[in-house]
């Protein structure tokens, strides 16, 4: 399944002949995420006025998905979602660099000091935001939305405590002691917090798609190739059917992100994909170590790659619950038709 064939041949190729050639770090695979800076990938789906590359939603969609089959270790999705946030600020995309967004909600307190804000409060196990050198604080109130610019390495008061998550990728806690934003770095976008968190879903979905076509590839090679009582396990009629089980959960994944891709990444079928994703992504983990059985665990082999990132996506930043129940919320809000137009639109989608 591919939602364009252009983009999904060049990405696959780029992301492959970067694999086994690593430069991994605890920030990342750093050579790699010199070429894709060099490509421009991170920038995509921006308008180039903005400093971006053009190109649009699901061309992005497919390059992430396309670094989650590849177990890439780099903040793609992260500063992407960051870069578009900026570029909504008037700032240029590509002058940004590396980053990522936070949308904190209550954890975090903003009080007007002089010119600029002082932030106090905390956020936990924040991904990436031990690598990355520029962090974006998302505040929206009475219906605008502002953008703190902060920079760890001179934040005064800013405490972090690195960490891996599961997935092995970077992140950190984050204390915020007040904090000083000065005014030069603060900048209301036309954007909400919603609209915001829905970039980062749609994208988050594609990229545990990207790992689900891996987990599920894994195994069908291991069940095609391992003996057990003379015969390949793939001849064994409830290894046929739990395959069978992983293959169909990855084709409903990638309809419904291509259909929250179709929409623009409109908030009932982003939520949906979300979702989706979130219940996909434990399941096709589940059942790919089933079929495994203990070598699948173990470093030598690679499943662990793809199914640690499932786990670990599945639930951050927002999870599978939370975005169920933003879809319930749309199903029954009383003056919003984004869930009906959903519902009666897909027909009007080619079948890929």
């Amino acid at each position: 399944m591919k939602w364009n064939d252009d983009v999904y041949d060049v990405a696959d190729q780029v992301f492959a002949e970067r694999r086994g050639a690593t430069a991994e770090t605890r920030r990342g695979d750093t050579a790699l995420w010199q070429v894709l800076l060099d490509l421009g990938w991170p920038y995509v789906a921006i308008d180039e006025n903005a400093g971006g590359v053009g190109g649009d939603l699901t061309d992005l969609a497919e390059i992430v998905r396309a670094a989650g089959r590849h177990n890439a270790l780099v903040p793609l999705a992260e500063t992407s979602v960051a870069a578009w946030i900026f570029a909504h600020s008037g700032g240029s995309a590509a002058d940004l660099g590396a980053a990522a967004a936070i949308l904190a909600g209550d954890s975090l307190t903003w009080t007007t000091s002089g010119r600029g804000v002082v932030v106090n409060g905390s956020v936990q196990r924040v991904a990436w935001a031990g690598a990355v050198p520029t962090l974006l604080l998302v505040r929206e109130d009475s219906g605008t939305t502002t953008v703190g610019v902060v920079r760890p390495a001179e934040a005064e008061g800013l405490s972090t405590v690195l960490g891996r998550t599961p997935a092995d990728e970077p992140c950190a806690d984050l204390r915020f002691d007040s904090v000083r934003v000065a005014q030069d770095e603060l900048f209301e976008v036309p954007l909400t917090a919603g609209r915001i968190s829905d970039r980062d879903g749609v994208l988050r979905a594609a990229a545990i798609f990207g790992a689900v076509e891996r987990a599920v590839e894994h195994s069908a090679q291991h069940v095609a190739t391992r003996h057990q009582f003379g015969r390949p396990l793939v001849k064994l009629q409830a290894v046929q059917h739990l395959l069978a089980s992983i293959i169909c959960e990855r084709d409903l994944l990638g309809s419904v992100v291509r259909l929250a891709l179709a929409t623009g990444g409109a908030p009932g079928a982003t939520a949906s994909a979300a979702a989706t994703a979130g219940r996909v992504a434990h399941r096709v983990a589940a059942v790919a170590h089933q079929l495994h059985g203990a070598i699948g665990i173990t470093r030598e082999h690679d499943l662990h790659l793809s199914t640690s990132r499932l786990t670990t996506w599945a639930e951050s930043p927002r999870s599978q619950r939370s975005w169920e129940l933003r879809l319930g919320a749309l199903a029954v809000a009383p003056d919003d038709e984004a869930l009906w137009e959903l519902t009666t639109s897909g027909s009007e989608l080619s079948t890929p």
